[in-house]
C-alpha cells in the first residue's frame, strides 16, 4: 500500500514538473489588436502611422489600428495613465517636450515657441520603442517667385500662428535658428495649420509656409500652382543651433520625388517616433519590432517618407530624448546595435540629463 501511495504522489510530482515546464515554455498571449494614435489625416505623420500599422497588421501577429488626433497632445495623458492607446506617434522635439516638459532643451530666441511647456506635465513613464520614417520640412514657396533662400524670405508673409500645434510648428523655429532668424523677420498671417498654410499659399495670401515633405495639400496645390521647397543652410554653426532644439535631427540632401522638391534640396529632417506606455508587456513590443524589422522593405512602396527607412537599422535613433521600453533595448543588443555607450546614454535620461546635447 505504501509503494502505491509513493508511486502516485510521484507520479503526480513528476506530471506537476512537466506541466510547470510547458507553462513556462508557452509563449506569452499576445493582443489582437493594438490602437496607434497619430496626426490629422494628410499629414505626413499620419501616412508614417499608417505604414507601420499596415505592415504590423499584415506581417505580424497583431493588428494595428490608426486612428488620427490633433497630435500628442490629445492622448499622451491617457496613455501614461491608463496604457491606452497603447501606441503613438510623435516628432523628436515631441519626445523632448513629453518626457522633460520643458519649452524647448535650450533658450530660444525671441521666446518663439512661448515660455510655457505645451503639456500639462512630464509623462516619465512613456518610452521609446522605435523611430520611423524620417520627414523633411522646409519652407515652401510659389517656383514662380524670386525666393532662392530662407534669408531672402525676411519681410514676407508667412503662414503662422498654429503654437498649439507644436509638432507641425516647432521644425519651422528650428530653421530659422538655423539661418539667425525670428519671426520678427516676417509679416505673419494667422492660419489653423501647415495644411491651411499650403492653401493659402496656393491662394495668394501668403508669401511662405513652413511644412513637411509629403502632405496631400501640397500635392493638391502644385498641381495647379507649381511649387518648390527653398534650401536650408548647411553652415555647420547653424546646423548645430537646429539640432540643440530637435534632438536627433540632420540636414541631408533629398532628391526629387516628393511635390514641390524639383531639384535636389537640403532640408530639415528628423524621425516620426513610436512610443508606449513602460507597462506595454515586452512580449508585444519585441513582436512590433520583430515585424517591422523583418519587413521593412514592405514600407517603402507605401508613402516616400517610409521610403527613407533604407534598412532596419534605422529603426533604432541613438539621440532620442525618451529612454527607451526595456525590450526595445534588448531587442536592438540582440541586432548588434546597441553598446555599452547606449546604456549610459539611457541611463542618462532615466536620471534627467540630457545627453542628446552633447
Amino acid at each position: 500500500m505504501k509503494k502505491r501511495t509513493f508511486f502516485a504522489v510521484s507520479l503526480a510530482l513528476c506530471m506537476m514538473l512537466v506541466l510547470s515546464s510547458y507553462a513556462a515554455a508557452a509563449p506569452a498571449k499576445l493582443p489582437a489588436r493594438l490602437d496607434l494614435s497619430t496626426h490629422p489625416t494628410g499629414s505626413a505623420a499620419n501616412a508614417i502611422a499608417m505604414g507601420f500599422g499596415k505592415v504590423a497588421s499584415e506581417k505580424g501577429p497583431i493588428m494595428v489600428v490608426v486612428a488620427p488626433t490633433n497630435g500628442p497632445l490629445a492622448w499622451v495623458g491617457q496613455m501614461s495613465e491608463t496604457g491606452n492607446p497603447p501606441l503613438g506617434n510623435c516628432n523628436s522635439l515631441d519626445l523632448f517636450w513629453i518626457y522633460f516638459n520643458d519649452v524647448a532643451p535650450v533658450p530660444v530666441p525671441d521666446t518663439m515657441l512661448g515660455d510655457k511647456p505645451f503639456y500639462p506635465k512630464a509623462f516619465k513613464n512613456l518610452r521609446l520603442i522605435a523611430a520611423g520614417g524620417r520627414m523633411a520640412t522646409g519652407f515652401l514657396v510659389l517656383d514662380k517667385s524670386p525666393y532662392k533662400k530662407i534669408q531672402d524670405l525676411k519681410g514676407a508673409r508667412l503662414a503662422s500662428g498654429y503654437r498649439a500645434q507644436p509638432s507641425a510648428f516647432s521644425p519651422m523655429i528650428g530653421d530659422l535658428m538655423n539661418v539667425g532668424m525670428t519671426l520678427k523677420d516676417f509679416r505673419e498671417v494667422a492660419v489653423t495649420n501647415p495644411g491651411a498654410g499650403i492653401l493659402a499659399l496656393g491662394e495668394g495670401r501668403v508669401d511662405t509656409v513652413h511644412c513637411g515633405t509629403g502632405m496631400s495639400q501640397t500635392a493638391e496645390v502644385d498641381s495647379k500652382e507649381k511649387l518648390r521647397y527653398l534650401p536650408a543652410s548647411t553652415d555647420p554653426a547653424g546646423i548645430k543651433r537646429a539640432q540643440s532644439l530637435i534632438p536627433g535631427a540632420t540636414y541631408p540632401e533629398w532628391a526629387p520625388g516628393f511635390s514641390a522638391v524639383r531639384v535636389p534640396t537640403v532640408m530639415l529632417t528628423f524621425a516620426q517616433n513610436f512610443i508606449c506606455n513602460e507597462s506595454l508587456p515586452n512580449e508585444v513590443v519585441e513582436s512590433l519590432l520583430t515585424t517591422w524589422w523583418d519587413n521593412i522593405s514592405a514600407m517603402w512602396p507605401l508613402h516616400p517618407n517610409l521610403a527613407t527607412l533604407k534598412t532596419p537599422q534605422m529603426l533604432f535613433e541613438p539621440k532620442a530624448a525618451m529612454p527607451y521600453h526595456n525590450a526595445a533595448v534588448a531587442f536592438f543588443k540582440k541586432k548588434g546595435i546597441w553598446d555599452a555607450k547606449q546604456d549610459t546614454y539611457q541611463q542618462r535620461l532615466l536620471k534627467g540629463e540630457k545627453p542628446f546635447l552633447d
